[in-house]
């Protein structure tokens, strides 16, 4: 079975997975609230000249409680046209505020690696650290200030 084939047979499988569950959609309340979603679709081009293929992925993840949010996110983009690799893309995320001490004011972090192939960047990574503070927080409507450090080591 050649891997075009398998690719059609992997899109067919998630197509028919996706029409198969209903999306829902809620709010975060009081309580604690956990979100988990995953994605995927891509596309196959077949022509007399040639073929390509492009798969494209996303896992996220997140916490919402009175006291913490978190938010982590995964991102691949896989890709090949006339046999050779056009993409290979990574891309994961993770950031979070910390709600606790001092009324309005909160701690945030942040961690960022990416890496592609597409784009010839190889193993760049970001992470940092902060506290701000809400100037304004209402159902609608969100500003604050902060400071921190973003740390981004040589590669």
């Amino acid at each position: 079975m050649t891997k075009i084939a398998i690719c059609i047979k992997l899109l067919i499988l998630t197509a028919a997975i996706t029409c198969v569950f209903e999306s829902t959609y809620a709010q975060f309340n009081d309580s604690t609230h956990y979100h988990t979603a995953f994605q995927s679709s891509g596309s196959i081009n077949k022509t007399n000249d040639g073929t390509a293929y492009l798969l494209n992925n996303t896992f996220r993840f997140n916490i919402k409680k009175k006291d913490i949010s978190l938010n982590f996110s995964n991102n691949w983009i896989y890709g090949k046209q006339n046999g050779n690799l056009s993409n290979n893309d990574f891309s994961t995320a993770l950031d979070f505020n910390l709600y606790k001490g001092i009324p309005h004011f909160f701690y945030w972090g942040l961690v960022n690696y990416n890496t592609s192939y597409s784009l010839k960047i190889n193993n760049q990574l970001l992470a940092g650290a902060g506290i701000a503070y809400s100037l304004f927080d209402s159902a609608n409507t969100y500003l604050n200030i902060s400071d921190g450090v973003l740390l981004i080591p040589a590669t």
